[in-house]
């Protein structure tokens, strides 16, 4: 998000799902009337309250699906504070769960995988799952929770945390004349894990 009205509760409590004036990252309204277009922006301009430090050990090209995915998987296993003694399953290996993986494995969490097929539990073992299982299997489901997304003090909370703990997405950078590609890729489940657009293509 780039800008809420900073007065409701949720505002001032940093969590930011303003329901006065929130504006999202992408495909939001500012209060200009002007629209937010996020990752696909060759420049972004946000209030100092809306800026978040990227760790020097964090490359710019990972810092971008943290944005996203890391602070989507961060915040449900923050909230409900997860740590050792904690079981987690994470539903899918892909762009989400891949780092839901990392973060929980990184908690001190059991981490559990439950994905359509077993073809990428090779991946999931080495990020940090304990176990893993093809979602064919109706027993192998618990108990679930989730996030759409955490307010600018937890993204802060997360980066540092990603930073601390060496966790960074899987990613493959691609030029803004493959982004028809990569949507085709996507779709086909044929992406480790996370595309990068390099804006400086655009």
């Amino acid at each position: 998000m780039v800008d809420s009205c900073g007065e409701c509760d949720h505002c001032r409590n940093g969590e930011e799902y303003c329901l006065k004036a929130n504006v999202p990252t992408y495909a939001g309204v500012d209060k200009y009337g002007e629209p937010a277009q996020g990752g696909y922006s060759t420049h972004i301009v946000v209030t100092e309250n809306f800026v978040v430090r990227i760790p020097d050990t964090i490359g710019l090209d990972a810092a971008a699906p943290l944005l996203c995915a890391g602070i989507t998987t961060y915040s449900p296993l923050n909230h409900w504070g997860v740590g050792p003694g904690s079981k987690v399953a994470v539903v899918g290996m892909g762009g989400l769960g891949h780092m839901a993986v990392q973060i929980a494995h990184a908690m001190g969490a059991e981490v559990t995988v439950l994905s359509h097929t077993l073809k990428k539990k090779a991946d999931g073992l080495q990020l940090g799952a304990d176990h893993y299982y093809a979602t064919s299997d109706p027993e192998t489901y618990g108990k679930l929770a989730g996030s759409m997304i955490g307010g600018i003090r937890e993204t802060q909370e997360m980066l540092d945390f990603c930073a601390k703990h060496h966790i960074a997405p899987m990613i493959e950078v691609i030029s803004a004349d493959q982004i028809d590609e990569a949507y085709e890729r996507v779709l086909a489940s044929d992406v480790k894990y996370r595309f990068v657009i390099d804006v400086s293509t655009m």
